[in-house]
């Protein structure tokens, strides 16, 4: 989520308007509020807002007017509208009018910060598609799944039938920044279940001992009871966003889900039943996760049933130039000035490119060029500034500087810390001397080495270490044999090293915590703390 974001909160209840703007303010995000229709029409034009939560009861102005207008001048505008509860016929009309999200009141407002957050970080706003065009069963080519590549066209026919089947489950198999997300959304609105709620979860981004809880929910005597995104995503959609990621134990547990239908709550004794289709995203290949062990054989089959490939930049052909062109007027839109075209040698440059970070790399591509270069009137090659395919610049698929592999930063450094630790011992004459190298006792040794044989040992290691992201790698081994370091101790080197990841990850998403929390397989809390 971008920090300083600008929302447009229009809302007649002032109780409510000044709750949740403030809670959104102490968030990070810049709140300009509306309390009807006409107010917010003129707050539009003058904020020209990145996002806008739009209650669809207002004095004047049906919130259905107000949002068509809007979308008559901002035709991607991202909008969450809220609706009252019971009131799901007006929210599916607003979802085929162009709506972004919906949302229930009274709304929890964690659940308002997660949506809003899930709106703004896209590249851009989805558009729905129409509802003439939803009749005639043609797939959208808008927005963010714009496109007239074959594969492409076929993946979202495909994805549409799958939606109307009526099926519970569905796998999206595809690199980062390929548009999985919002396929997923479009999944939803497509089927039988689009006036329930749309639940994501990101499964790098939490710690595996708190996944369990955020998924099903917590149920202790004394405590307050936590309902999991399972049960908020009932009658609706859930995401499971790179489930790659699950712990065996939420693997489990998982299973048992989808098998039956129903789950305990952590720490609960009774059974819940919650009617959710599932739809899982993942950039990893699963067929090795199984081989390997990290992913239930089991699992893999259930989810695996439907499962869609998702095509990558690269392999999309012209769909590059239409990409482009589609983000080149959205830039324009939004400032309001700056290039109207792609000259015909950018279009050849970009047709060129590997595109690793895919269609997110594109869209931040050209918004860069597009800030950089307000006075041309035609972008061309030059001013992208696009690094030359045999330049040391160049990085391989599915990593850039604006798009990091995720990677669960805490299982790599205990990989590399277990190399250490069986270094150590092969050099060492003694288990004295072994920990003397590392700065350790003769105890603390002890320790890791029963933490390294829990762990897998030594061939858990070289797997953790060789499939780690070459980011990663380029930060963390430059020489994979040595010893930390004359003078080093273990402890130091492991912090240093912690340090110098987070640094890149933060560099790359340009300061944001939250996304860089993603990356690194941590939660915003756990980043939070180690930058304290």
């Amino acid at each position: 989520m971008s920090s300083g974001a600008a929302i447009l909160f229009v809302e007649d209840e002032a109780p409510f308007r000044r709750f949740a703007g403030s809670f959104l303010e102490e968030s990070g995000l810049r709140v300009v509020y509306a309390a009807d229709g006409s107010q917010s029409l003129t707050a539009f034009e003058a904020v020209r807002p990145d996002l806008v939560l739009l209650d669809l009861d207002l004095p004047d102005l049906h919130g259905l007017e107000v949002l068509r207008r809007l979308r008559t001048r901002v035709e991607n505008q991202r909008v969450i509208v809220l609706t009252a509860y019971g009131d799901a016929a007006t929210a599916v009309r607003a979802l085929k009018a162009g709506a972004t999200d919906y949302l229930t009141k009274p709304v929890e407002l964690s659940r308002l910060l997660d949506a809003v957050r899930d709106a703004l970080s896209a590249p851009q706003a989805e558009v729905v598609v129409p509802a003439a065009e939803l009749a005639r069963g043609r797939p959208s080519r808008h927005g963010a799944l714009l496109g007239e590549h074959p594969d492409w066209l076929s993946l979202l026919d495909r994805l549409e039938r799958v939606a109307a089947s009526g099926l519970q489950n569905v796998l999206l198999l595809g690199e980062s920044g390929t548009g999985k997300t919002s396929l997923a959304r479009r999944f939803h609105r497509l089927g039988p279940q689009a006036a329930g709620p749309f639940v994501e979860v990101n499964v790098p981004s939490l710690p595996a001992e708190l996944l369990e809880a955020e998924l099903f929910g917590v149920e202790r005597a004394g405590a307050a009871t936590r309902r999991g995104k399972i049960e908020l995503a009932h009658t609706g959609t859930l995401l499971l966003d790179e489930m790659g990621a699950l712990p065996p134990r939420v693997q489990a547990k998982l299973l048992s889900f989808l098998e039956e239908r129903s789950f305990r709550r952590v720490g609960g004794h009774d059974e819940r039943r919650a009617d959710v289709r599932l739809v899982c995203t993942t950039h990893c290949d699963l067929r090795r996760a199984v081989e390997r062990g990290d992913l239930r054989r089991d699992l893999y089959y259930r989810l695996e049933v439907v499962s869609l490939r998702v095509p990558p930049l690269r392999e999309r052909g012209d769909d590059v130039g239409l990409l482009a062109e589609h983000f080149l007027a959205e830039a324009r839109q939004r400032r309001g000035s700056g290039p109207r075209a792609l000259g015909s040698d950018a279009r050849r440059a970009l047709r060129e490119q590997p595109f690793p970070g895919n269609v997110r790399e594109l869209a931040h591509l050209i918004e860069r060029s597009a800030a950089l270069h307000p006075e041309r009137q035609e972008l061309t090659a030059a001013d992208l500034d696009l690094p030359r395919a045999d330049s040391s610049e160049a990085v391989p698929p599915g990593e850039s500087s604006g798009m990091l592999l995720p990677v669960d930063l805490e299982a790599v450094l205990d990989a590399l810390e277990g190399h250490y630790v069986l270094q150590a011992l092969s050099r060492g004459s003694s288990q004295r001397e072994a920990g003397a190298l590392l700065g350790l006792d003769r105890f603390a040794l002890a320790r890791r080495r029963s933490r390294l044989r829990h762990r897998g040992g030594r061939k858990a290691v070289a797997r953790i270490l060789a499939e780690a992201p070459q980011w990663l790698r380029d930060i963390m081994l430059p020489h994979p044999g040595d010893l930390p370091g004359e003078g080093l101790a273990l402890l130091e080197v492991r912090s240093q090293l912690e340090s110098r990841a987070i640094a890149v990850a933060l560099r790359a998403n340009g300061g944001n915590r939250a996304r860089a929390a993603t990356v690194l397989g941590m939660s915003r809390t756990s980043l939070n703390r180690r930058l304290a």
